[in-house]
């Protein structure tokens, strides 16, 4: 079983099963694939949830540092607002899903296929360490 820690400074943050997070997004993100609306709900309250945890995290507590965000404060911050803007509307459209029709349900999956990118984005725009275990 791989795991995944994250770790602030130097200290465990929160361990993760890498493999078994990886399987269920794949097995709901997969071409041609239908997911039940509570698979697809959870996905998103899970992946919607990390990201949010993590991008406020940045936010309160890593300065703009690197080579890209070291001088542009402005632009760092703007970034971790946007990308906590598409958190909520990730959280919802998890509310929102299981009274809802196909369209939502297709714009669902789409929007999990993002937000897993969003995820690694604010991953590596907090300066997050990842260590994966195998």
């Amino acid at each position: 079983m791989a795991t995944a820690g994250f770790q602030i400074d130097g200290t465990d943050a929160t361990v993760i099963d890498m493999e078994g997070a990886i399987d269920q997004i794949t097995q709901l993100v997969s071409a041609g694939a239908s997911p039940p609306t509570e698979k697809l709900v959870r996905a998103l309250w899970g992946v919607g949830s990390l990201t949010l945890v993590l991008d406020v995290s940045a936010g309160l507590n890593q300065p703009a540092m690197g080579p890209v965000f070291g001088g542009h404060k402005i632009a760092y911050y703007g970034t971790l607002a946007g990308i906590l803007g598409v958190v909520a509307l990730e959280m919802a459209t998890a509310y929102w899903l299981p009274c809802a029709g196909a369209q939502l349900a297709s714009f669902a999956k789409a929007l999990l296929r993002f937000a897993v990118l969003l995820l690694l984005l604010v991953v590596a725009v907090g300066g997050y360490g990842l260590t994966v275990k195998t």
